[in-house]
């Protein structure tokens, strides 16, 4: 079970206040990801859209999203924590609301599956 919150921004760190527990910081889509598959899906996600001349984070949610649907499907595990959540603190209003679109047609899918009896 994870028990860290993962913040994806290239140049800011997280506020020490913030109610998420430890933060893994990733510059980069590669980096998030890597985090991803070394410690398993993060009770929390802060996103940043904008990740100076590499991928996004939008990109990044496709990214996971296409790592949890194999997981889903292929290998039949949800890795998707039960307490899951995430926010988004990109400036970009719309890079920002692609990720929330995203993110919310993914947790439609992730959120409630449940394996089938073989």
């Amino acid at each position: 079970m994870s028990t860290y919150s993962l913040y994806l921004d290239d140049v800011r760190d997280p506020k020490a206040q913030a109610p998420y527990g430890e933060w893994v910081i990733a510059r980069s889509v590669d980096e998030a990801m890597k985090v991803i598959i070394v410690r398993g899906v993060p009770n929390h996600i802060s996103f940043d859209h904008d990740l100076g001349d590499g991928p996004t984070g939008y990109n990044f949610v496709n990214s996971l999203w296409v790592y949890l649907d194999e997981t889903l499907f292929v290998k039949g595990k949800n890795l998707l924590p039960d307490n899951f959540t995430y926010s988004v603190h990109s400036t970009n209003p719309v890079g920002a609301k692609r990720i929330r679109d995203a993110m919310e047609e993914a947790l439609g899918t992730w959120k409630d599956w449940e394996p089938k009896d073989a």
